[in-house]
């Protein structure tokens, strides 16, 4: 069951504001069964709430602008034990896009991203195992922590002739400008006192060519 609720106001004829407010309710949620001899069940029952604002700009013929920010919460009880984050709530997301026609057929572009990192259960502590020569690591409670949030910022500059029949672009795409390190993943050493950050992709740039009929 979805319920939103939602404004949307026009500031002139370059400025469009929206607001929006959402609950989400989840049941019959698939969840591992404490019930001897059945794998799952549909016990689990789920809710995601919050709200969402945003902006398009258009102040000039050649520019313009996005800006969008949630704030989000996605909770779940699997067995009636109490609410529990699902594995990829994301308690805020902001986006910033803006365009621009530099002329002559150059265009200029970006978007920045910004993400709440996602939850993660932490190793709290280890066990040794004498028999196998290896330790076991001990969990604290279920997505009780957050691996680090997640920032980008995509550069974009194109080059557009135009041809009889269509036209021809060149384009320099660059993803991760400032090459930020975003967490993919945590690797632990042998005895799980020490973790380390699975990064992402670095830098990206691409070049292409594209053209249209």
């Amino acid at each position: 069951q979805h319920y939103s609720l939602g404004v949307e106001q026009e500031v002139g004829s370059r400025l469009k504001l929206t607001a929006e407010g959402f609950y989400k309710r989840l049941g019959g949620v698939i969840v591992d069964s404490p019930v001897p001899g059945e794998n799952l069940n549909n016990d689990g029952i789920g809710r995601i709430y919050g709200g969402e604002v945003s902006a398009r700009l258009r102040p000039t013929t050649q520019s313009s602008g996005f800006l969008s920010y949630t704030l989000s919460r996605s909770e779940r009880d699997d067995h009636g034990t109490g609410w529990r984050l699902f594995n990829w709530d994301q308690t805020h997301i902001l986006t910033v896009a803006g365009a621009y026609r530099l002329g002559h057929g150059w265009d200029l572009s970006g978007t920045f991203r910004y993400v709440t990192g996602n939850p993660l259960t932490p190793v709290v502590a280890s066990v040794y195992n004498a028999n196998i020569d290896t330790y076991k690591p001990v969990y604290g409670a279920i997505n009780s922590a957050r691996s680090n949030a997640f920032h980008r910022l995509d550069l974009r500059v194109e080059k557009t002739w135009h041809v009889k029949s269509g036209s021809v672009a060149v384009y320099l795409d660059v993803q991760n400008a400032y090459n930020r390190p975003n967490e993919e993943g945590r690797a632990y050493n042998y005895n799980f006192t020490q973790s380390g950050v699975i990064a992402g992709l670095p830098i990206l740039p691409t070049f292409g060519v594209r053209g249209e009929l």
